[in-house]
């Protein structure tokens, strides 16, 4: 094909355009290939002047030999192509077609800014002297708004604006409410703000609903008002709508007596309250809990023929509810139940779960037999609500009762929530065993299992100390498609803690960190407890700093954990400093940043260490600041009373109980009992026997057991039979304190018969083991005292560092160092700590016996397992240094 100069491809086109429509495909055709963007902008010029012969309009001959050329093209048309399409088209253009064409340049230029294409409009406008140049813009912003591009649309609106050019209300309301939908309040408030300025005296009612709406989410409240103000000045007739904007944003702030005033000047200005009113002042009401009124104002709703919204009766149902209005509150479900608003079931549900989690069990079971006379069947949810609140009362046959009652009714479980229920109940019940039947079972019935089914297991296996199935558990997470989070891991710490596995507890603590868990306060917590329980206080304290560093609360529980774990390694004054530190650093002493029970932490180990006299000041200084004292504070220093042989104060502290209302109980009076049988003053004893039964208490089997062990020390047998009798069936503290008293008088034969007799009862224990190898050992019968230990082992009894310890300071004794050194490594060797004092036992051995490298060696081990030394160790290492009158040494070890 020759080449064809632009003029001719433009009379090409015009030629084409005169011809009839059928022909136009076809000579099309020709022509397509040799065209680009510049001439078709020639051609629509041409068309737009408004002297040219030919007028497009959507059903116009031109118009649809453009559409089908565009159609044909291998590019789009370009910008100068679209803006001169939309000055061709007459004024006023079908709405849809012109709509399509800008939808079709905006989605055809997507990076084009809205300045760009308004300013070429506006240079293409003067070039044609076309009069109908709003119309496009009109057009571009319904554009925008229609591909969900408000922000750009605004952009185009408040450019007309500032050249002064008019657009149509209803556009400048569709921009605004657009904006309002994605939240961009500022823009609907500025635009507001900038129609306002231009005089705009054709604002109307929605105009001021999207401004006042807008203001009211600014918390610009002064503006809305007078928005609401300049729209009453104008007369302009409007709804109800623009005041609900306001009284939402009242209501929403919690402002409700304003939005109250607003809703009642309405009447004054001839608007009638519709629904939405009602329904938005009823929202305020319930959010401030002023649920009296919103009982009146239903009651009026529902008068004018107007239906609440149903969260908004569920809050002010349960806020009558709390406030004891049950009455009222029933009224209105029934009320509401007629109006077919809220389902009837859904409402008795949430006040059925209103009450349990209120503890008010006997209704909500009424309630849940009640149902089913109104018409009410219940669902999973309603056997749920009940079955949980069984369950955390412990009444499992009830629970499982109720849930095999869903399975007869046919009410399928789709949900975990009953399960779990049923498995924290089992759990803190202690049977594990049905607590895995229902795993089980909800996985068997095609129900995913929730992370806190397997966290409320793990849990309670490592309560019961079956580490191993907690363990197993914890490992199954990931397999079923669950991930292991904070409260999971923080179970399994807690149950190594307990059985003072802290090797173990800190590996899965820094398990939790490689997997970017992070640790929470009951983490820290249990880990700091547990490592106070074993004496490694020091690591104890690292934790705090870290868990400090890392932002998280430390509580009294913290406190109370470092508190013990210093009094529990000697370290009594830096507990004490330590307490005032913390009150230092939270800068007023006035202010109680510890609780009763840290305190009485702090009081026990003064007392403990025998300095009573310090624990007194504590003791003042938790009265000077109005902390609760408490029969366990109480409990403390009468005990102290009682080792330090000041028994003639007891009385006035029981006395002072009584005057400031502390309730005594069966644990306090039986500590004095223990008190007194220990030492054999049984007659002593006996008054406070008598004040148990005085008190209306109850005396159990440890009171009588106590009270045996008393008669036993005091060699009264009889009378210690006596009060065996008295219990059912007499259990292993009864039989120890037999045992002891067996011990004591050398009388070993009798002990090992009757111990044989526990063991055959299975009544033995860790402790009676413990009473027979000290018995042996304390009259040199070592072989047998070992024979007893290897039993222990043979039988299944762990022995404890107590075991081995009582053993290995007789052979120190008795100078056999090598036989207690073995003993000693095979205690290591079979996982046993070593506690402060089997190291001081052995370390005075060696030291005596002339071994001071030995002694010297042990302390190293002692300082590198964690513990720290305390007066014992020292004086056991200057007795061994002076033995040897190794004078360098005892200067180094001062130095030390």
């Amino acid at each position: 094909m020759a080449p064809m100069s632009d003029r001719q491809i433009q009379r090409a086109l015009l030629s084409i355009l005169r011809s009839p429509p059928s022909t136009w495909q076809l000579r099309l055709s020709s022509v397509t290939p040799l065209l680009s963007p510049h001439h078709l902008d020639s051609l629509l010029l041409c068309l737009a002047l408004p002297s040219s012969p030919f007028r497009l309009s959507a059903n116009s001959s031109p118009f649809r030999f453009l559409t089908l050329l565009s159609s044909s093209l291998a590019f789009p048309l370009s910008p100068v192509s679209f803006s001169l399409l939309s000055f061709t088209l007459p004024s006023p253009p079908p709405h849809h077609s012109s709509l399509s064409i800008f939808q079709s340049f905006v989605s055809a230029h997507p990076s084009l800014p809205p300045f760009v294409i308004f300013n070429l409009l506006l240079k293409l406008q003067i070039q044609v002297g076309s009069p109908s140049f709003p119309s496009p813009l009109e057009y571009l912003v319904q554009a925008y708004l229609s591909l969900r591009q408000p922000i750009n649309a605004c952009h185009v609106v408040d450019l007309a604006l500032d050249h002064s050019i008019s657009l149509k209300m209803r556009t400048f309301s569709d921009v605004m409410f657009s904006l309002l939908k994605i939240r961009r309040f500022s823009l609907v408030a500025n635009l507001f703000d900038k129609l306002l300025e231009r005089g705009n005296s054709d604002l109307d009612e929605y105009a001021y609903t999207a401004g006042i709406r807008a203001f009211c989410e600014l918390k610009n409240f002064n503006q809305a008002e007078n928005a609401i103000l300049r729209m009453e000045k104008e007369r302009l007739k409007v709804s109800a709508v623009p005041y609900n904007s306001i009284i939402y944003g009242f209501c929403k702030n919690g402002r409700v007596k304003e939005a109250i005033e607003i809703k009642e000047g309405l009447k004054r200005k001839n608007v009638t309250p519709d629904e939405v009113t009602y329904r938005t002042l009823l929202y305020g009401l319930c959010k401030v809990e002023s649920f009296d009124e919103g009982l009146t104002l239903i009651n009026e709703m529902i008068k004018f023929g107007f239906l609440p919204w149903e969260s908004s009766c569920s809050i002010l149902i349960d806020g009558l509810r709390k406030k004891g209005e049950s009455k009222e509150a029933f009224d209105l479900v029934n009320k509401l139940g007629k109006f077919g608003l809220i389902p009837n079931l859904f409402a008795y549900n949430a006040l059925m779960d209103s009450l349990c989690k209120n503890e008010k069990f006997e209704e909500a079971e009424l309630l849940f037999e009640k149902m089913r006379e109104k018409g009410l069947f219940p669902n999973e949810v309603s056997y749920s609500i009940l079955i949980h609140s069984f369950c955390k009362r412990g009444k499992m046959v009830h629970a499982l009762k109720l849930f095999d009652e869903m399975r007869v009714e046919k009410i399928e479980v789709k949900t975990v929530y009953p399960y779990n229920s049923l498995i924290h109940g089992f759990c803190n019940e202690g049977n594990l065993v049905k607590s895995m039947d229902l795993l089980k079972e909800l996985v068997k019935n095609g129900i995913k299992p929730h992370v806190s089914t397997y966290t409320i297991l793990i849990n309670g296996f490592s309560k019961q100390g079956d580490l191993l199935s907690a363990l197993s558990l914890h490992n199954e997470m990931p397999k079923m498609g669950l991930k292991q989070n904070v409260y999971s891991f923080t179970s399994l710490i807690c149950g190594f803690c307990k059985v003072g596995n802290m090797q173990e507890a800190f590996r899965f603590f820094e398990e939790m960190i490689e997997l970017k868990i992070e640790p929470n306060e009951v983490t820290f917590n249990v880990l700091i407890e547990g490592f106070c329980k074993v004496g490694n206080v020091k690591r104890a304290f690292e934790l705090f700093d870290l868990m400090v560093e890392k932002g998280l609360k430390t509580d009294n529980y913290t406190y109370r954990a470092l508190i013990n774990g210093l009094c529990l390694t000697g370290r009594v004054s830096e507990a004490r400093d330590f307490v005032y530190d913390l009150e230092r650093e939270n800068g007023d002493y006035n202010i109680n940043f510890l609780n009763h029970i840290s305190f009485s932490e702090l009081i026990n180990g003064f007392c403990k260490e025998g300095r009573i006299d310090e624990a007194l000041n504590i003791w003042h200084e938790m009265e000077k600041r109005g902390l609760k004292l408490d029969i366990v504070s109480f409990t403390i220093l009468i005990n102290a009373y009682l080792k330090k042989t000041n028994k003639e104060k007891i009385s006035p502290l029981v006395k002072e109980m009584v005057l400031k209302g502390v309730k005594t109980d069966n644990v306090f009076y039986t500590t004095i009992l223990n008190a007194y049988s220990k030492e054999g003053n049984i007659t002593k004893a006996l008054p406070f026997l008598k004040r148990i039964f005085y008190e209306g208490l109850f005396a159990n089997f440890v009171t009588y057991s106590v009270l045996a062990n008393g008669f036993c020390k005091a060699g009264l047998l009889e009378k210690a039979e006596l009060v065996r009798d008295k219990i059912s069936v007499p259990n292993e503290i009864i039989y120890g304190s037999f045992l002891d008293h067996f011990v004591k008088l050398g009388q070993l034969n009798k002990a090992m018969d009757l111990h044989e007799k526990m063991i055959n009862g299975s009544l033995a224990n860790l402790i009676s083991f413990n009473i027979v190898i000290n018995g042996f050992s304390k009259f040199a019968k070592i072989q047998e005292a070992i024979n007893v230990l290897n039993q222990m082992v043979k039988l299944g009894f762990s022995p404890d560092c107590i075991s081995y310890s009582t053993i290995i300071h007789e052979l120190c004794k008795r100078g056999d160092l090598e036989k207690a050194m073995n003993l000693w490594d095979e205690m290591v060797n079979s996982g046993i700590e070593p506690d402060l004092i089997a190291y001081n036992l052995l370390i005075h051995g060696f030291s005596v016996n002339g071994d001071f490298r030995k002694a010297i060696e042990l302390y190293n081990d002692l300082i590198k397992s964690g513990l720290s030394p305390n007066f014992n160790t020292y004086k056991a290492l200057f007795n061994g240094a002076c033995i040897l009158d190794a004078c360098k040494k005892e200067t180094l070890l001062l130095n030390s």
